[in-house]
């Protein structure tokens, strides 16, 4: 019986662990200025607290992002769904949408300290 419980708790806490750190961070809608095509973003992130920006994009436009910050790293979702884009280069994006939507990046690192970081983005 012990081993039943011991069990259940280790299959039990990385699917909280997760469902927490997903519910953590905060999301922004990025709004470029009249005429602007590119936009930067200071801010700070930890293990538990990625930030999330949503960008328009319309298909056939460029989205880049480069990321400053040592420790921090950054993902390209596809509009509505949990898709990656991306290169090995964590730092760093360069993609062609592919369809007409609200692109999701993400910032965030494997640190239980806070990493200060700044983000630019492009949409052309």
């Amino acid at each position: 019986m012990r081993w039943r419980k011991i069990i259940f708790v280790c299959l039990l806490l990385p699917t909280i662990a997760i469902g927490f750190a997903q519910d953590g961070g905060t999301s922004s809608r990025v709004e470029f200025k009249e005429g602007k095509s590119s936009v930067r973003i200071k801010g700070q992130v930890d293990m538990l607290n990625p930030r999330s920006y949503i960008i328009p994009v319309k298909a056939g436009q460029r989205i880049r992002a480069r990321l400053k910050g040592s420790g921090a790293f950054v993902n390209l979702f596809l509009p509505g769904r949990d898709t990656i884009l991306g290169t090995k280069d964590t730092t760093r994006l360069d993609e062609i949408a592919q369809e007409t939507g609200d692109y999701e990046v993400i910032v965030k690192c494997l640190e239980t300290r806070y990493i200060s970081y700044q983000l630019n983005l492009e949409v052309r």
